[in-house]
């Protein structure tokens, strides 16, 4: 199991450049994502995960049916809509299916980063070093309890 983060699903990386850039003083784990099979993975690696999905008029069915999913699978998850301005009613579509938190704007992305903050916890904020989770994971894998191969 990896360390819990914000997820970051859309199809261009706006979203998580802002993301970033507002998280600049205290780094949030931010993994970014363009597909939906990639958000399964990641929030099964790390259950209690913040998930924000961005929506738009191609990718509407396909991001109802991940947040439905992610809300009944993964109930410790929480989920932020990330919804184009001209698309209110896919705000509204976005909270019936769980989101806690809808963005208009990539301009407003400071409230989705202390709702991360929040739900994350305090570790969260502390400076996040990706090697060090891989380093981690290395280190876990050559423990004799999780040793997968078989007696030769």
């Amino acid at each position: 199991m990896t360390r819990p983060a914000l997820i970051v699903c859309e199809p261009t990386g706006q979203w998580a450049t802002r993301l970033r850039q507002a998280s600049a003083a205290r780094p949030l784990p931010l993994v970014e994502t363009r597909r939906p099979a990639e958000v399964w993975q990641h929030v099964a690696a790390a259950p209690t995960s913040m998930v924000a999905l961005a929506w738009s008029d191609e990718r509407r069915a396909e991001m109802c049916e991940l947040a439905d999913q992610v809300g009944r699978r993964f109930p410790k998850a929480r989920l932020v809509a990330l919804v184009e301005r001209r698309r209110p009613n896919d705000g509204w579509l976005a909270r019936e299916l769980g989101a806690i938190h809808v963005c208009h704007s990539p301009r407003q992305v400071a409230v989705v980063v202390r709702l991360a903050r929040r739900h994350l916890g305090p570790r969260a904020a502390v400076e996040h070093w990706p090697a060090m989770d891989d380093r981690i994971e290395e280190i876990w894998q050559t423990l004799p309890w999780n040793f997968t191969e078989g007696p030769e």
